[in-house]
């Protein structure tokens, strides 16, 4: 009995590691997705972008949009957008 656990997880120990190649290497391709989105919208638009995560899934929101959303409280009191933009992951300009 012990030897099957030991080979199982010698055998699981790879599959472990490519699922986490897999999955850091989607989450970055999302990431990379989000900010070409916001560099997009933000000269056509002329506003400024965050790209944050949000429920661990990057997201791209109106930087004026938000400032209104941490006016209705829709955040834990004391949040300011500055919080916000220094834990973004990119912030355009």
């Amino acid at each position: 009995m012990k030897l099957f656990k030991h080979l199982l997880k010698i055998c699981l120990k790879p599959l472990k590691w490519l699922f986490f190649y897999a999955y850091s290497s989607f989450m970055q391709w999302l990431l990379e997705r989000k900010v070409k989105e916001a560099i997009r919208r933000s000269k056509l638009e002329n506003r400024r972008y965050i790209v944050t995560l949000f429920f661990g899934r990057p997201r791209c929101y109106q930087k004026r949009l938000l400032k209104e959303a941490i006016k209705k409280r829709k955040f834990k009191k004391g949040v300011t957008i500055a919080d916000i933009e220094k834990h973004a992951y990119f912030v355009t300009n």
